[in-house]
C-alpha cells in the first residue's frame, strides 16, 4: 500500500484552527494516524490534481461575528480552504485495495475540477431522519447558490464572468433539526457575502 498525502500549505500558520477530522466508518481503515493510505493509481490521481483527502487540514471559516452568531444558532460549523478536498463519503472509493466505483469517481472529480470553482460539501453529524437531513441540506445549499448568483457568480458554483471563488466550503450540520429553525435566506446571504469578501478574486 502507498501513502498519499498533500502537504499542508505554507500559508497555514500554527495559529490557524482546523476543522475536526471526520472519517466515515467505512473509510477509517484507510487512515494510519494522519496518513491516508491508497494505491498507486489513487495516489497519482490525488497528487496530480492537488486533491486533499484529509479534511482535518481544512481551516475553520468564521470570518466575522455575524457568521459566528448565525452558525452557532444553527448548530453548524464551517470550514474553507483554497484547496480542493475529497468529500468524506468519497474516501472509500480511493481504498488501497481498489473499489468498483473508483474510475467513475475519478471521472466525476475531473468534471468538478473543470466545471466548478467553488466546491460545496455538507455533512451531518447527528443521526436523524433522512428526510430531515435532506430538507436541511437542500434549503441551505439552494439559498447559498442563489445568493452567490446574486453576487455575480452566475456561470457555475463560485464562478462568474469576471470573478471567482476557488476552493472548498465544508458545511458541517451538527443538528439538522435545529438548522431548520434559521432563515435559509439569511444563511445564504451571510455566507455568500463572507466568501465573496474573503476569497472572491477578479479573473484576469
Amino acid at each position: 500500500m502507498l501513502s498519499s498525502t498533500v502537504p499542508r500549505q505554507s500559508l497555514h500558520s500554527s495559529r490557524v484552527r482546523n476543522i475536526k477530522r471526520y472519517v466515515p466508518a467505512p473509510a477509517q481503515k484507510s487512515f494510519r494516524g494522519k496518513v491516508f493510505m491508497t494505491n498507486a493509481q489513487g495516489r497519482d490521481f490525488l497528487l496530480r490534481n492537488n486533491l486533499e483527502p484529509d479534511n482535518g487540514k481544512m481551516p475553520v471559516f468564521a470570518p466575522n461575528n455575524s457568521v459566528k452568531k448565525l452558525t452557532n444558532t444553527a448548530s453548524i460549523s464551517l470550514g474553507f480552504s483554497p484547496s480542493y478536498f475529497i468529500h468524506p463519503f468519497d474516501l472509500i472509493y480511493f481504498d488501497a485495495k481498489g473499489h468498483p466505483l473508483a474510475a467513475m469517481t475519478r471521472s466525476r472529480y475531473m468534471r468538478k475540477i473543470r466545471d466548478e470553482s467553488l466546491w460545496l460539501m455538507m455533512t451531518s453529524v447527528t443521526v436523524q431522519s433522512p428526510v430531515v437531513r435532506n430538507v436541511a441540506r437542500s434549503r441551505l445549499i439552494i439559498a447559498l447558490h442563489e445568493h452567490l448568483k446574486a453576487r455575480g457568480y452566475t456561470l457555475a458554483p463560485g464562478r462568474g464572468p469576471d470573478r471567482e471563488i476557488r476552493g472548498t466550503l465544508w458545511i458541517i450540520n451538527h443538528n439538522p433539526a435545529v438548522s431548520l429553525n434559521i432563515s435559509a435566506d439569511d444563511f445564504g446571504s451571510e455566507i455568500a457575502q463572507a466568501l465573496d469578501k474573503a476569497h472572491g478574486r477578479q479573473i484576469i
